[in-house]
């Protein structure tokens, strides 16, 4: 079976069995544990692309195919390799998967934080993407935290896991700070109930203390301060804010953060709508309407800048 070097958005939707694929070599049946390593393929494939590229194929994806990824991580499908894997492996495929992998990767596209704020009936079942990640992290964190503590008792020596959980406890605890961001107006326990949060936070201290210097320590930090600390929450906003992909006008030659309006086919951009600047009693119309923008935007490619808005403006169902 042989998997495309510059794998497109269509390509993660076969791999995880979200799409069919147009080849009959099971590449779109693939056992639960194989997602995992072909979609880390993929993304360390897209990764040697253009960050502009990279985001056109993961907006893509999220455009049409995230409520099925969401819907999967959170009732992973049963494992169905014809070889024999551990208890743990089974257990611990409830949170490392090709879809949680998927959703870590995609965490900076505003197309998530769109779904995850919809009330339409297919995001529903996102509401409750943060309490069901929290609570497997903290369900499987006693054995991951003993094989983190034995690749650091020896490590220059291979290890036996399947995983590096150092690793995937940090991609999860980062994914959580996430979803709480786009949720923090939200009540505390409609996101992570307390009984979780209780069992968490003791969690989140302990790793931000062991790895302080780390990526791992600084995830678990900022998910802790965001969870427990009220003079947090300005710059919670302003992540949530940018997040949205809503603070500036989209148009790269436009600097203005005012009476921007959300393009109505994909509401992930907005554009400078009438922007007013006072010099002394008088008002000056400083940019154009956001038609105009919108206009510019979608065609864009001028200089450096090569990615414009029809490469990246879906409608989606959400």
């Amino acid at each position: 079976m042989l998997f495309p070097d510059s794998p497109m958005s269509k390509d993660f939707a076969v791999a995880l069995g979200i799409e069919k694929s147009e080849f009959r070599d099971g590449r779109d049946s693939l056992p639960e544990m194989a997602k995992v390593a072909v979609l880390y393929k993929f993304l360390d494939d897209l990764g040697r692309e253009t960050q502009e590229q990279q985001d056109i194929i993961l907006s893509r994806f999220a455009a049409f195919y995230l409520p099925a990824t969401i819907e999967r991580a959170l009732d992973v499908p049963p494992h169905n390799s014809p070889h024999a894997v551990t208890p743990d492996i089974i257990a611990d495929l409830g949170l490392i998967n090709g879809y949680v992998v998927m959703l870590v990767a995609l965490q900076h596209i505003p197309y998530l934080t769109k779904y995850l704020k919809s009330a339409k009936p297919c995001a529903v079942p996102g509401k409750r993407l943060a309490a069901v990640v929290a609570e497997k992290l903290v369900d499987l964190s006693p054995r991951w935290n003993d094989a983190m503590r034995r690749r650091e008792s020896r490590p220059n020596q291979p290890s036996n896991d399947w995983v590096n959980y150092n690793n995937e406890a940090g991609n999860i605890v980062q994914l959580l700070g996430s979803l709480c961001t786009v949720y923090i107006k939200e009540k505390k326990d409609d996101v992570i109930p307390a009984p979780i949060r209780e069992r968490l936070l003791p969690l989140l201290t302990d790793w931000a203390r062991r790895y302080r210097n780390d990526f791992m320590g600084v995830v678990s930090l900022r998910l802790y301060q965001i969870l427990t600390d009220p003079t947090f929450k300005p710059d919670v906003k302003k992540m949530r804010n940018l997040f949205k992909n809503w603070e500036v006008c989209a148009l790269p030659t436009c600097s203005a953060t005012r009476n921007l309006k959300a393009c109505s086919k994909c509401l992930t951009v907005r554009y400078a709508s009438l922007f007013l600047m006072t010099i002394g009693a008088l008002f000056t119309d400083m940019l154009q309407c956001s038609a105009d923008h919108q206009r510019e935007h979608w065609t864009y490619n001028k200089g450096l800048i090569i990615v414009n808005h029809k490469q990246m403006c879906h409608k989606t169902e959400y």
